[in-house]
């Protein structure tokens, strides 16, 4: 890892290896991924047509407002991505090199096969850089993508690792067409139909805010086949850049169609059908409803179904339009834009939301009627007085839609879900996740408990953290809870837990625990004071019996364990630090947490090798076999692909 000064670039593989404080990451997701798992439909971009291929990323830094590139890298991952998840990449630069306290914008180009300068470009000239050659109508060989962080602090004179997360859109629009018959006319298998189209725009901006443009628009020079496999129906799927046309109609970027079909006995050769791309309905200035329409975007699917029910025109500049119903959405989470059938549609822009650490969050709505809002519910019940109000504008066909939620303080996420409705009974749910600073989430395991005395937890706690002050930390303040029957506090120390918690307070710090080349957490003062900004507990399937020191890290570094939720096997386990294993000790001991035993024993290793940690009241290993020197261990893996 190199310091830098000014402006400079690294051309290297993305190893991250998160090893030393101060180190700087970059966190890639698709738009509209989130922090936590949700359940919700998905409309991810096909890995079988390249739509998610990463093959370079460019990394520009700015400090927000100046035009100097402040740092510049170009990234060659060790092996192509695929597939929407997260990924994560160290960038070569410590936060020092920052200026202390300003602000910095992160923009991230994918896959830009132009050659860039090596100290990168300025603002204004990465805003001016357009790109050309996408085919409209075949498997691209990558789509560029771009992305930009929200204006954050690298250097804020805390040294801990910082992560900037930026979501990827594609430049491109993606546009899928369903074409069915009915009325007694069927398709001639075999032969296939014909697709054009006409008006595409052919070049982008790079950046999704770059600097205003014009794009080049052209029609595909001839008709290309999709082969029929059904006589009833048939499938394509072809690509753009963004075109918006509300200021010119014949800017329209349509697809012709020529289908060959029979009724009965009778076969028409070439019948010629337009099929527009975006909902077209007359304007009126002002309803602001319509101001997705006339264009395509870049980043959205255009799912297009068309119902042929009657002869098409012989001549294609006398194309017969096809009724059209229309869903536009997000190509990456299918997250609805607006969804047409008729003239009624209803709109929410967000319908999965996350809150981290946040009490307010603001959305649009779009409706062909003005909506209201019911069902509200928080964990699938309904909130308690002044815990949850939802304001929109009423009486009105699109505007806010206003969430305020007071944060949980039982250290796990709310869940609040309501339901958008307008005047024509369409309705649209929306879920919101709101995480306070430090929370607890949990996968659950696919192997068997491997404790005793009634410890069958098979989850696989996950500890967050948001931000990097545990100031605020209370002290564990619960040591009567019910443990069963035939179990008693048998050790409770109140004392204990108190300087455990004092020792978060004033000394730990966020960031990734450093290890060595064997994935053996590090026993240093430094780095027995770092909390990983998320990590895994193993669940009760890593249980074991009291060891010495080095046992314990030998377990940690053979352990294997396999996560049903996400159908993963992790082996990148590790012993977790001194202030981890404090902090775990510390969470099942607040009364309003909602996590309770997590951890039951009476002594665990930590990283540090001196002693192990005695826990503040435990409720099982009321024995002599183990002690400071002599103690079970529970392993800890940092999650970083979420």
């Amino acid at each position: 890892m190199l310091c830098v000064v000014s402006s400079c670039t690294r051309d290297e593989p993305a190893n991250p290896d998160n090893g030393n404080v101060g180190d700087i990451s970059l966190r890639l997701s698709f738009a509209g991924a989130s922090v936590a798992r949700v359940t919700d439909d998905s409309e991810d971009g096909d890995d079988g047509l390249n739509e998610n291929r990463i093959k370079t990323l460019d990394v520009f830094i700015y400090k927000k407002g100046d035009d100097n590139c402040a740092y510049y890298q170009h990234i060659v991952p060790s092996a192509e991505l695929t597939g929407t998840g997260e990924y994560t990449a160290d960038l070569n630069v410590f936060q020092e090199v920052f200026e202390s306290d300003a602000e910095y914008e992160t923009y991230v180009v994918v896959n830009y096969a132009g050659v860039i300068p090596a100290d990168g470009y300025m603002l204004s000239a990465l805003k001016d850089l357009s790109v050309s050659g996408l085919n409209p109508d075949g498997q691209q060989d990558y789509f560029l993508m771009d992305g930009v962080s929200s204006a954050m602090v690298l250097n804020n004179k805390i040294i801990v690792n910082k992560e900037i997360p930026v979501s990827l859109k594609r430049a491109a629009s993606k546009i899928r067409v369903k074409v069915i018959c009915s009325n007694g006319y069927t398709l001639e298998s075999g032969n296939g139909i014909n697709k054009k189209l006409v008006n595409y725009a052919v070049n982008s901006r790079v950046l999704e805010n770059g600097n205003s443009f014009t794009p080049d628009l052209l029609e595909m020079s001839d008709f290309t086949p999709s082969i029929v496999d059904e006589t009833t129906h048939v499938a394509f799927v072809m690509y753009a850049y963004a075109n918006d046309w509300n200021d010119d109609v014949n800017k329209e970027t349509y697809i012709l169609l020529d289908v060959p079909m029979s009724k009965g006995l009778i076969g028409y050769t070439h019948n010629y059908y337009r099929i527009p791309v975006n909902y077209r309905i007359p304007l009126d200035e002002n309803d602001k409803s319509t101001e997705t329409f006339y264009k395509l975007q870049r980043n959205y699917l255009y799912d297009i179904s068309v119902t042929i029910d009657t002869v098409g025109s012989p001549d294609p500049e006398k194309a017969v339009e096809l009724t059209t119903q229309y869903t536009i959405e997000n190509w990456t989470t299918k997250e609805v834009l607006v969804s047409v059938e008729g003239i009624n549609f209803l709109y929410v822009e967000d319908s999965r939301i996350t809150m981290p650490n946040s009490t307010k969050y603001t959305t649009t709505f779009q409706s062909s009627t003005p909506v209201t809002i019911s069902n509200i519910k928080v964990n699938g019940k309904t909130p308690a007085a002044n815990e949850v109000s939802i304001e929109w504008s009423k009486s009105a066909k699109s505007g806010d839609i206003v969430i305020n939620s007071k944060l949980p303080n039982n250290f796990v996420a709310k869940t609040v879900t309501f339901t958008v409705t307008n005047e024509s009974g369409m309705t649209q749910d929306v879920q919101v996740e709101q995480y306070p600073a430090l929370y607890i989430g949990y996968d659950v395991s696919l192997d068997a408990p491997d404790g005793s005395q009634g410890q069958n937890n098979k989850k696989m706690f996950i500890i967050n953290s948001f931000v990097a002050d545990f100031s605020s930390l209370p002290d564990p303040d619960e040591f009567d809870e019910d443990f069963g029957t035939g179990y008693t506090h048998y050790a409770p120390n109140p004392t204990l837990g108190v300087s455990y918690a004092s020792y978060i307070r004033e000394h730990a710090v966020l960031g990734y625990p450093r290890v060595d080349a064997d994935g053996n957490t590090i026993d240093s003062e430094e780095n027995n004071r770092r909390i990983s900004p998320r990590f895994m507990l193993a669940s009760q399937h890593g249980a074991t019996a009291a060891g010495n020191y080095v046992v314990a890290r030998d377990k940690c570094n053979t352990y294997v364990e396999r996560d049903s939720t996400t159908g993963e096997t992790y082996s990148d386990w590790r012993m977790p630090t001194l202030a981890e294993i404090y902090m775990i000790d510390i969470l099942q001991n607040i009364r309003l947490s909602d996590v309770k035993k997590i951890l039951e024993g009476g002594w665990y290793w930590s990283s540090r090798m001196s002693g192990a940690v005695n826990f503040m009241d435990p409720r099982v290993g009321n024995a002599a076999t183990s002690g400071e020197l002599y103690a079970a261990v529970r392993c800890v893996r940092d999650v970083k692909d979420r």
